[in-house]
């Protein structure tokens, strides 16, 4: 890195980073909002997926992006810390405005060199690129490597999900009403995952929950191909069998390079698709 580069990584608690990571890798984190009738939680610092899934027979809860004030008070942190370049990667634009939050907030520091990285993904499938920026950051490579390289670890990285229900997901709006009066009717649980524009799409369908995991576990052998250098992410909302899927997950792929688990998913992304979350992403290095 060149001496003159002293480079920040910022993100937003969208893309499911663990809490200790945050802290190892002295990530800069703008944390999404939950919000009920009566009162607004910033998400993993204020409530916690369990609670919120807990709260889910008395009422659903809607969510938003990071306030700006929030965007600008990291923003601020980050510059007074001596850092002049600032490298964003947060959750899709697809799926929420808050990419837009921080290219707003950061039109206004033109003391800084910064670079915005829309990862089109979501939970573990945006936050296995956090952490692979937070990784080359550490090993030193310069601005302009790092950029190049996270943007292209950004377009090899897929993410899979399965959830037990798909109603919080069509209450929500993330998913259509065909989609989901079919899954209702035939018990067909759908592997969604993310498109090349950064919403949610079908990836595949299977008769119940262990015929779909199968699907995402073949879909993201499919992503990997021949390659010989690969990262695997899990991620769960609060399941009772979590143990024994991470178990499956592990034996399917013995080669990746290294296969994290990002523990439950964020209080956000559990308002959208409910309990029993499975969620496999991929990163293919080369």
């Amino acid at each position: 890195m060149s001496q003159t580069e002293s480079i920040a990584l910022l993100t937003d608690s969208g893309t499911n980073v663990p809490q200790r990571l945050m802290k190892k890798h002295g990530i800069y984190c703008a944390y999404l909002r939950v919000n009920y009738r009566d009162a607004q939680y910033r998400e993993i610092l204020d409530i916690s997926s369990a609670e919120v899934q807990d709260r889910f027979d008395e009422e659903l809860p809607h969510t938003s992006t990071p306030s700006p004030q929030d965007v600008e008070d990291i923003v601020q942190q980050a510059i007074a810390d001596g850092h002049d370049h600032l490298l964003c990667v947060l959750t899709s634009s697809g799926l929420t405005s808050t990419y837009m939050v921080f290219e707003s907030i950061l039109a206004t520091h033109p003391e800084v060199t910064v670079e915005l990285v829309d990862t089109k993904s979501i939970g573990a499938g945006a936050g296995i690129n956090v952490l692979y920026a937070a990784e080359l950051i550490q090993d030193g490579v310069s601005w302009s490597e790092l950029v190049e390289r996270v943007r292209n670890a950004v377009a090899h990285s897929h993410v899979y999900f399965l959830v037990d229900s798909l109603e919080n997901l069509y209450r929500g709006g993330r998913i259509s009403k065909a989609v989901y009066s079919l899954g209702s009717m035939l018990n067909l649980k759908p592997v969604i995952t993310c498109s090349e524009s950064g919403t949610y799409v079908v990836a595949e369908k299977a008769r119940g929950r262990m015929k779909a995991l199968k699907r995402e576990i073949d879909l993201v052998r499919r992503d990997i191909g021949n390659s010989v250098r690969y990262r695997i992410g899990f991620a769960t909302s609060a399941s009772d069998d979590r143990a024994k899927i991470l178990e499956k997950v592990k034996a399917a792929f013995p080669s990746a390079e290294r296969l994290d688990d990002y523990g439950d998913v964020s209080p956000a992304l559990a308002v959208h698709t409910g309990k029993g979350l499975v969620g496999i992403t991929v990163q293919v290095l080369g």
